[in-house]
């Protein structure tokens, strides 16, 4: 019977795979996008949220698309 925490070589390299995945996926993320921060006054970024979530604008963990509802605005005013 192993003790918890007890180093596993299998764990290890799954880890390190894991480091390397998400390593490239941020390395092509960064390929393809420019970050962009914003920093609004507190309650701002709640109202933002159920305001994307009104729309219908999810991302993968099914929680509101900031993002994706800050774009829909930018590209109406640049008329895109």
């Amino acid at each position: 019977r192993k003790k918890a925490g007890t180093h596993n070589a299998t764990k290890g390299v799954l880890v390190m795979d894991k480091k390397n995945q998400i390593k490239y996926i941020n390395e092509q993320r960064d390929k393809k996008y420019d970050r962009i921060e914003l920093i609004v006054p507190k309650g701002v970024k709640e109202k933002i949220q159920e305001r994307a979530a009104e729309l219908g604008l999810y991302n993968k963990r099914k929680q509101p698309n900031i993002s994706n509802y800050i774009m829909q605005l930018i590209e109406k005013d640049l008329g895109e």
